[in-house]
């Protein structure tokens, strides 16, 4: 048994990091009439990893939206909530992150109009 070569342990830690980025390209606003969104967009970037996912949560912390997966070079740009919210704008937040790959995800605001 060796130690491993300092520069050979600094290769396998950035392997790792490049490994588990992911790059989110989303809109931060969204408009809604009704359930149906009429300008909304999530992007899985072609450099990203694996396919993403996401969810969609409303001031409460509830899910009121959650994605099929997306694959790489794709988008996203309608889609129906599950719950309906009362017409006016709404801070809520969304989840993006691999579908299968670790558990690389992170949470951003997005404002929903409902018209």
């Amino acid at each position: 048994i060796t130690e491993i070569d300092h520069s050979e342990q600094q290769k396998a830690v950035d392997a790792i990091v490049e490994e588990g980025k992911m790059n989110v390209n989303y809109s931060p606003k969204a408009v809604f009439d009704g359930k149906t969104s009429v300008l909304f967009n999530v992007k899985n970037i072609k450099n990203n990893h694996a396919p993403i996912v996401f969810s969609i949560y409303d001031e409460d912390g509830n899910c009121i939206y959650e994605s099929k997966k997306i694959e790489q070079g794709y988008e996203m740009n309608k889609i129906e909530l599950e719950t309906e919210l009362e017409k006016g704008i709404h801070d809520c937040s969304i989840k993006i992150g691999y579908a299968e790959e670790g558990n690389v995800s992170s949470v951003f605001p997005i404002s929903i109009e409902v018209r």
